[in-house]
């Protein structure tokens, strides 16, 4: 006996009598969980065995051929199923990490609370009790013009100390926003000098590049050097926006210029898509040329002089340009990904111009503007997405579902007097999050412990590093539709 196998599916009384046979005693209701047992088919060489005792050609085909679609199912089967765990648990891993976030925003917050009333302790102990009248030095009286006199000024000497409140009156941090400030002021610190690095490395490279496209002629090359130009050109506008991210007005924009980094990506993108497309025409007007040359002999023979100077100077592109996506990948900020990705396809754009440029020199001029038209449409096809990306985020383009349950994880797990979550909202404000949560308390509940509720939940929230902001609304029903507190926009 060979080992028995089953499949489990959702099917309707017919179609399960239809494919385990009217014998089957069927469990009336659907849909029902039925389990075929692949033993009833055929699985020895006499059961295809017709009465002559001769193999059926036609069963033995039928045969292999319903085995072949039954593995190709159960291999896209197990593909579909092992995606779907795998999705699971790296929705377990970010609930983990989440909680583990917000557990150490909350302590590094009652750390430095704790820190500020012990600091408050120490100013009211250092407070020096009143002075005697006697020890007390009384500043004289200044006479006035209108005969009037200014009050009496206690003088007297305090021990000077570090926690002398009458020396110089002690600065209180907001430690919560401080701490989130200072990260943002740090990932924006390394946004600028990866820019500023690039934008060096960037314009040491097109006056390279230049020259080895002078010495060669080649469109391959320029189309290389046409590329550093525009990256010059995406790094002094990433440089300019991330200074002006910096630059906070709390007056003019209340919550931050952090909308600005998208635009200037956009911005980019149609750069380098203009740029795409002149050298797209460029290249084939240079095939075009060519072969008015070599078909009809009319105007100059196209020439390419590939020498081993414009072969070092690419490929010591190529390897500095490398050297800067590896860098580049181990910051996760956006604008530092966007140079990553800039850093990766210079790599490949400048190992096929390269190639294609030797290939032109070697056999055929037709490999020179083939390899630009190939670079070009690649950098095109690369940055227009890029576009596209972020022109969704800033147009408010919903998150993942994936992430929608993380925050819904964060909510459910913040309180226990949280009776619903009325409705979650997570959407793109720019290349972060806001976050809108309805919670739905008791309606007895006073207003301290819903507002304390609801605070501490949505700095839970604003913890996260993918959330810029979070708005927690309390309320004490659901039943109602959630159009019916905002107009629609």
């Amino acid at each position: 006996m060979t080992k028995t196998e089953a499949t489990f599916s959702l099917l309707d009384e017919e179609e399960e009598r239809d494919e385990v046979g009217p014998s089957t005693v069927l469990v009336p209701g659907r849909p029902s969980l039925r389990s075929i047992s692949l033993s009833q088919a055929p699985s020895a060489p006499r059961d295809l065995e017709n009465g002559n005792g001769q193999t059926s050609c036609a069963e033995l085909h039928k045969l292999t051929a319903g085995s072949t679609t039954s593995l190709s199912s159960q291999s896209k089967n197990a593909k579909k199923v092992n995606k779907f765990y795998k999705k699971q648990n790296e929705l377990l891993e970010n609930f983990k990490n989440d909680s583990e976030q917000i557990e150490q925003f909350n302590r590094t917050r009652r750390r430095t609370t704790s820190k500020e009333e012990d600091d408050d302790a120490d100013v009211i102990a250092a407070i020096p009790p009143p002075i005697p009248e006697e020890k007390a030095v009384v500043a004289p009286l200044v006479k006035h013009i209108d005969g009037t006199d200014e009050p009496e000024v206690v003088i007297f000497d305090v021990p000077r100390s570090p926690r002398n409140p009458r020396k110089k009156p002690m600065e209180r941090t907001d430690t919560e926003e401080k701490s989130v400030d200072e990260k943002k002021d740090d990932e924006s610190n390394t946004a600028a000098r990866m820019a500023n690095i690039t934008l060096a490395v960037n314009f040491l490279l097109m006056i390279a590049k230049v020259v080895a496209s002078v010495l060669s002629g080649s469109m391959s090359i320029i189309s290389s050097m046409v590329d550093s130009v525009v990256d010059i050109t995406s790094g002094l506008v990433i440089s300019l926006s991330e200074r002006m991210i910096k630059k906070r007005d709390p007056y003019l924009y209340p919550r931050g210029r952090t909308r600005l980094e998208p635009l200037s990506l956009i911005l980019i993108s149609v750069i380098m898509g203009m740029a795409s497309i002149q050298l797209i025409i460029a290249s084939v007007r240079g095939i075009h040329d060519g072969i008015q040359f070599h078909l009809y002999g009319i105007g100059e023979e196209p020439k390419l002089n590939v020498t081993i100077t414009s072969v070092v100077i690419m490929v010591s592109t190529v390897l500095v340009k490398l050297s800067l996506y590896l860098f580049c990948k181990r910051y996760k900020e956006p604008s530092v990904n966007v140079l990553a990705m800039d850093h990766r396809n210079d790599c490949i754009s400048n190992t096929v111009a390269l190639i294609c440029a030797w290939l032109g020199t070697k056999y055929s001029y037709y490999f020179d503007p083939a390899g630009a038209i190939v670079v070009s449409m690649y950098i095109l096809y690369t940055w227009v997405q890029t576009g596209r990306e972020h022109l969704a985020k800033l147009s408010g383009k919903t998150a993942e579902p994936e992430f929608i349950n993380r925050i819904i994880k964060v909510c459910l797990d913040h309180d226990a007097r949280i009776s619903h979550i009325d409705t979650v909202y997570v959407y793109h404000f720019g290349s972060k999050f806001l976050v809108e949560v309805h919670i739905v308390l008791d309606e007895n509940m006073i207003l301290k412990e819903s507002h304390d509720i609801s605070e501490t939940l949505q700095s839970n929230i604003e913890s996260l590093p993918e959330v810029e902001r979070a708005f927690v609304h309390t309320d004490y029903d659901y039943d109602h539709h959630p159009h019916d507190e905002h107009k629609i926009v």
